[in-house]
């Protein structure tokens, strides 16, 4: 058996696994792997991850030098980033991410490692075409774990912003895509645990339409692990001290990941793009919802999703891109896909495999914008 800290032997690419019992080893080691990492972070822990993916070297030397002439592009929230977009014709764009330098307000070294440590671990065990592509890690004395991953357009909250609001249409695209690849990482009994808008990446095809993939593994956990507790609004009261007051009972000071936690925070990230609210009122509107699943609104659901509509049918008409005829149908059909995913039960919320089967039920009931009825593209 492989040491704990191994991910050479981890095959979990969905594609070309070998046998269901070797995939299960893996998603155990995952497990192992992940809870060992603040005990044993440092050199060898380093040197396993780099032998486990490793770059390639003329990729390898290009990143190095990269980081050590030019200062990042941006930094989130544990690790700085740099962008990569010229390159010869031919050769893959990319980004490199290595931790943040440790300074007053910010993790320690460890913890940042850490986080960097569970995004490889994670992104060697899923390979799938709505989750960011690993291209590999390697290591630097001083720089500690290097991540170098296929690089997209941006982000979903740079798309939000750049467009003023997003049309339903690629939102329930991105409803399609991310849920896709968020079904691929549950069926590997793994969890996202930070997804929103900063974490979903897009690409702009030729053809004028979008490509997204789910990214930032941070957080990222095998399903029953225990996980620090959240402050975050896009994740439910179960895990993140946003809703403590609001919905203390529902708090729990040592959770556990699960894939409920997740499905939750879909359903706000996809409710914040069609309404184009701020995180404070989306958090009123996540809590109107919530309280209905406990029956503690006179409204009911359908009385909410009514008006949760309205709202997102004007914001839509603001829209610098074009919306479709039937606006009204596709908002609502988006809403009601979400249904269930803010409820405060657990049991409650749908899987993420029944949310997609909503959003696919979509298509095959709509017509595309810029499409009679019949299908045909309409004359300009």
């Amino acid at each position: 058996m492989a040491s704990p800290l191994d991910l050479s032997s981890l095959n979990l690419g969905g594609v070309g696994s070998s046998s269901e019992a070797s995939r299960r080893e893996s998603l155990g080691q995952f497990g192992r792997m992940v809870s060992s990492v603040r005990r044993l972070l440092g050199s060898r822990a380093a040197s396993e991850v780099m032998n486990s993916a490793p770059l390639a070297e003329g990729l390898k030397r290009q990143a190095l030098a990269i980081m050590t002439t030019r200062p990042q592009d941006f930094e989130g929230g544990y690790a700085r980033i740099w962008l990569v977009k010229n390159v010869p014709e031919g050769e893959v764009v990319y980004a490199i991410k290595a931790a943040k330098k440790e300074s007053e307000g910010t993790p320690s070294h460890e913890i940042m490692q850490n986080e960097l440590f569970r995004e490889a671990v994670a992104l060697k065990c899923l390979k799938h075409p709505n989750i960011v592509e690993l291209l590999g890690t390697c290591q630097h004395p001083s720089l500690g774990i290097i991540l170098v991953q296929g690089l997209m357009d941006g982000s979903l909250h740079e798309l939000f912003e750049e467009l003023e609001g997003i049309p339903v249409t690629t939102v329930h695209h991105i409803g399609c895509d991310v849920s896709a690849g968020l079904r691929f990482i549950h069926h590997q009994h793994l969890t996202h645990g930070d997804l929103q808008e900063g974490n979903v990446l897009y690409r702009k095809e030729e053809k004028g339409t979008f490509s997204f993939r789910i990214a930032d593994f941070g957080s990222s956990s095998r399903v029953g692990e225990r996980r620090p507790p959240s402050g975050n609004v896009y994740l439910p009261p179960e895990v993140s001290s946003y809703w403590k007051k609001q919905f203390s009972a529902h708090f729990v000071s040592k959770p556990s990941a699960c894939t409920e936690s997740d499905v939750w925070a879909f359903g706000a990230m996809i409710l914040r793009l069609l309404l184009v609210v701020s995180p404070a009122e989306l958090g009123l509107w996540i809590s109107r919802l919530a309280r209905i699943s406990i029956e503690e609104e006179r409204e009911t659901e359908a009385q909410c999703l009514e008006r949760m509509s309205g709202l997102a049918v004007r914001e839509q008409k603001l829209c610098r891109e074009p919306v479709p005829d039937n606006l009204r149908d596709w908002v609502h059909g988006v809403l009601r896909a979400m249904s269930g995913c803010l409820s405060l039960r657990l049991e409650s919320r749908p899987s993420i495999d029944e949310v997609n089967r909503r959003l696919q039920d979509i298509s095959l009931r709509m017509v595309s914008p810029g499409k009679d009825r019949g299908g045909k593209q309409k004359a300009e």
